[in-house]
């Protein structure tokens, strides 16, 4: 073959071993552009949940604190708003680490829901 059939067959071979490059990273960790709004999606709905869920356990300990009679009536609130929060973000970490049990960035915030809301540092 003269040079320009070399270099076509060279420019064949080459794009080959890209597209069999690409098709195997495809299916491992890598995701399409729907698959990373919906994660994003999940993921800061979630993370929302979460950080209201520490401002009212915030908002209970600033009331528990309060060097005047503690109200009950916004403790029992408070403790309500908390409970519904806790399952509510429970849920949601749940849902997201199920649907993407590979990704890290869920499974880190998941291990600091458990840390700081759960108090269980070992899961």
């Amino acid at each position: 073959p003269n040079l320009r059939e070399r270099f076509f067959l060279y420019v064949l071979d080459k794009s080959k071993l890209q597209r069999m490059k690409t098709s195997s990273s495809s299916s491992g960790s890598t995701m399409d552009l729907m698959a990373y709004v919906d994660f994003r999606n999940r993921y800061e709905s979630t993370v929302t949940v979460h950080k209201d869920l520490l401002k009212a356990q915030r908002m209970l300990w600033k009331t528990m604190l309060q060097p005047r009679s503690i109200d009950l009536m916004s403790v029992s609130s408070l403790l309500v708003k908390i409970s519904t929060l806790e399952s509510k973000a429970s849920n949601a970490f749940a849902a997201l680490v199920e649907r993407y049990p590979k990704n890290i960035k869920a499974l880190r915030t998941h291990a600091k829901f458990l840390d700081e809301v759960k108090q269980e540092a070992d899961a």
